[in-house]
Protein backbone atom coordinates (compact mmCIF):
# COMPACT_ATOMS: atom_id res chain seq x y z
CA UNK A 1 0.00 0.00 0.00
CA UNK A 2 2.81 2.43 0.48
CA UNK A 3 4.07 2.21 -2.80
CA UNK A 4 0.15 2.85 -3.68
CA UNK A 5 0.83 6.20 -2.59
CA UNK A 6 2.94 6.81 -5.63
CA UNK A 7 0.53 5.83 -8.13
CA UNK A 8 -1.27 8.41 -10.49
CA UNK A 9 -4.95 9.23 -9.57
CA UNK A 10 -7.70 6.77 -10.90
CA UNK A 11 -9.10 8.35 -14.18
CA UNK A 12 -12.45 7.07 -13.37
CA UNK A 13 -14.72 7.94 -10.43
CA UNK A 14 -15.18 5.27 -7.98
CA UNK A 15 -17.65 7.06 -5.22
CA UNK A 16 -20.24 5.80 -7.68
CA UNK A 17 -20.43 2.33 -9.06
CA UNK A 18 -21.97 0.33 -12.13
CA UNK A 19 -24.04 -2.34 -11.21
CA UNK A 20 -22.88 -4.39 -14.37
CA UNK A 21 -19.09 -4.17 -12.59
CA UNK A 22 -20.32 -4.79 -9.13
CA UNK A 23 -18.25 -7.87 -8.94
CA UNK A 24 -15.03 -6.38 -10.31
CA UNK A 25 -15.38 -3.56 -7.79
CA UNK A 26 -15.95 -6.33 -4.97
CA UNK A 27 -12.25 -7.89 -5.85
CA UNK A 28 -10.56 -5.07 -5.31
CA UNK A 29 -8.58 -4.50 -2.37
CA UNK A 30 -8.06 -1.13 -0.15
CA UNK A 31 -4.52 -0.75 -1.49
CA UNK A 32 -6.68 -0.54 -5.25
CA UNK A 33 -7.88 2.91 -4.20
CA UNK A 34 -4.31 4.63 -2.90
CA UNK A 35 -3.15 7.21 -5.01
CA UNK A 36 -0.66 10.22 -4.73
CA UNK A 37 -3.91 11.75 -3.37
CA UNK A 38 -3.91 9.70 -0.40
CA UNK A 39 -1.03 11.52 0.93
CA UNK A 40 -3.90 14.54 1.21
CA UNK A 41 -5.36 12.44 4.49
CA UNK A 42 -1.31 12.38 5.44
CA UNK A 43 -0.92 16.44 5.29
CA UNK A 44 -4.36 17.28 6.67
CA UNK A 45 -3.84 14.99 9.82
CA UNK A 46 -0.35 16.35 10.43
CA UNK A 47 1.10 12.71 10.13
CA UNK A 48 4.83 13.36 9.32
CA UNK A 49 6.03 11.16 6.74
CA UNK A 50 8.94 9.66 8.69
CA UNK A 51 7.38 5.84 9.80
CA UNK A 52 6.57 5.07 6.00
CA UNK A 53 10.36 4.66 5.08
CA UNK A 54 10.19 2.12 7.97
CA UNK A 55 9.95 -1.54 7.71
CA UNK A 56 6.72 -1.99 8.71
CA UNK A 57 7.32 -4.71 11.81
CA UNK A 58 8.78 -1.57 13.31
CA UNK A 59 6.12 0.40 13.05
CA UNK A 60 4.26 -0.50 16.75
CA UNK A 61 7.46 0.97 17.97
CA UNK A 62 7.69 3.83 16.60
CA UNK A 63 6.79 7.28 18.08
CA UNK A 64 5.55 8.90 14.42
CA UNK A 65 3.53 5.94 13.74
CA UNK A 66 1.60 5.59 17.36
CA UNK A 67 0.52 8.80 16.91
CA UNK A 68 -0.37 8.79 13.73
CA UNK A 69 -2.01 5.84 14.30
CA UNK A 70 -4.12 7.41 17.78
CA UNK A 71 -5.10 10.31 15.22
CA UNK A 72 -6.66 7.76 12.59
CA UNK A 73 -8.43 5.39 14.86
CA UNK A 74 -10.07 8.47 16.95
CA UNK A 75 -11.97 9.90 13.98
CA UNK A 76 -15.49 10.12 13.81
CA UNK A 77 -16.82 8.85 10.20
CA UNK A 78 -19.89 10.34 9.49
CA UNK A 79 -22.75 10.39 7.03
CA UNK A 80 -22.64 14.28 6.52
CA UNK A 81 -24.94 14.01 3.59
CA UNK A 82 -26.74 11.86 5.73
CA UNK A 83 -27.11 14.04 8.87
CA UNK A 84 -27.74 17.24 6.90
CA UNK A 85 -30.53 15.89 5.29
CA UNK A 86 -32.30 14.79 8.43
CA UNK A 87 -31.06 18.19 10.22
CA UNK A 88 -33.24 20.33 7.34
CA UNK A 89 -35.99 17.95 7.50
CA UNK A 90 -36.35 18.14 11.43
CA UNK A 91 -35.90 22.40 11.27
CA UNK A 92 -38.20 22.49 8.47
CA UNK A 93 -40.94 20.37 10.51
CA UNK A 94 -39.85 22.46 13.71
CA UNK A 95 -40.60 25.44 11.75
CA UNK A 96 -44.14 24.26 9.96
CA UNK A 97 -45.35 23.76 13.71
CA UNK A 98 -44.04 26.49 15.29
CA UNK A 99 -46.10 28.50 12.29
CA UNK A 100 -48.99 26.63 12.57
CA UNK A 101 -48.90 27.25 16.67
CA UNK A 102 -48.87 31.12 15.66
CA UNK A 103 -51.65 30.73 14.04
CA UNK A 104 -53.62 28.93 15.81
CA UNK A 105 -53.36 31.08 18.73
CA UNK A 106 -51.66 28.17 20.99
CA UNK A 107 -48.77 29.48 21.01
CA UNK A 108 -48.65 31.99 24.44
CA UNK A 109 -46.07 34.13 24.81
CA UNK A 110 -45.24 35.28 28.69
Amino acid sequence: MIAALKRTPMKTDVSMVNPKSVVEFFAKTSSDFVTERSMNLFTALKIGPSFRTDNTATWPSCPAYVDAKQKVVSMKVIENCVECAVKLAIDFNNVINLSRMMISGSLCFR
